[in-house]
C-alpha cells in the first residue's frame, strides 16, 4: 500500500512486514463491511444503535476504532471497523 504513495524508484521490495499485512487486512475489512453493512455503519456514524431489524443486531455489533484486538477471538460479536 505504501508503494502507491511514493515515487516508483523508492518502492520497497521483499516480504511484507507484520504491520503491512495488518494494515492490508484492516483495509480489506473496511471495504467489505462498508459494502455488506452500509445501514449499520451509517447508524454508528450518526451515534445511533443498529436497527433491531438488522441481520447483525443480535450479535451486539460495535465500532472498534483502535483495533487493539488483533488475534483475540470475539465470539458472537461483530466488530465494525470505520
Amino acid at each position: 500500500m505504501n508503494n502507491l504513495q511514493v515515487a516508483k524508484d523508492s518502492h520497497k521490495t521483499g516480504d511484507l512486514t507484520y504491520s503491512e499485512l495488518s494494515d492490508a487486512k484492516s483495509c480489506l475489512f473496511k471495504v467489505i463491511q462498508k459494502d455488506a453493512f452500509p445501514e449499520e455503519l451509517q447508524c454508528f456514524m450518526q451515534g445511533k444503535s443498529v436497527l433491531k431489524t438488522s441481520s447483525i443486531a443480535r450479535l451486539a455489533p460495535f465500532v472498534d476504532e483502535n483495533r487493539t484486538h488483533e488475534g483475540e477471538k470475539l465470539s458472537a460479536v461483530v466488530r465494525l471497523i470505520i
